[in-house]
């Protein structure tokens, strides 16, 4: 009787077949891995599209004026800050989504972003990189701020207006914005409109 014939692979052949399928792998994944950075990116344009929307609307309601970053509610300061409201929570009547959740344990600017307010991208590291640019905040003006504390957003607006020229000199440190400490600014002030910067992403 002739013996039966076994069939299999051989070593060398399992081999082949693995260093392909090592190929492969390493070609594939990073295309995934950009592929999904693109999608979180396209999430974060979206929001901001969204956020900004919201703020035409709030100027609308607001006698053409920018939303501040803060506003004073009148209560007493406690570790929740409950005497200010951010411009997240003022948000809200516009975007309904995002609203910061009161924290158990942190301070009340530490609560990291959620629904709208959250860029699936964001990286505190590129943020201290573009913070330190010379024509943004500067080299070492962001220590101050370090360890990153979230206040309620990964997304940011104009703060810190100072008249009515803050956008004459240069749009993109001078940027539009409303500090109710100074005053609240009109639409109409801003003098570089499309050169200016309202709500940027951080």
């Amino acid at each position: 009787m002739k013996p039966a014939n076994r069939h299999g692979f051989t070593l060398i052949e399992l081999l082949v077949v693995i260093a392909i399928i090592a190929i492969l792998a390493a070609i594939l994944f990073p295309v995934f891995s950009q592929a999904r950075e693109k999608a979180r990116a396209t999430t974060c344009l979206s929001n901001a599209k969204q956020i900004g929307t919201a703020h035409q609307m709030y100027g609308q309601d607001y006698d053409e004026t920018l939303i501040p970053w803060f506003v004073l509610s009148g209560l007493p300061r406690n570790e929740y800050r409950d005497d200010l409201v951010s411009w997240v929570q003022n948000m809200q009547p516009y975007i309904r989504n995002g609203a910061p959740t009161r924290p158990a344990t942190i301070p009340f600017q530490g609560v990291p972003p959620n629904g709208m307010m959250r860029c699936p991208s964001f990286s505190e590291e590129n943020w201290r990189t573009w913070a330190n640019m010379p024509d943004c905040n500067g080299p070492g003006a962001v220590d101050a701020w370090l360890p990153f504390r979230l206040f309620h957003a990964h997304y940011g607006i104009g703060f810190g207006v100072q008249g009515g020229n803050c956008t004459q000199e240069d749009p993109y440190y001078y940027f539009a914005g409303s500090d109710v400490r100074r005053k609240v600014m009109a639409l109409a002030e801003v003098n570089r409109p499309a050169e200016s910067v309202i709500a940027p992403t951080v």
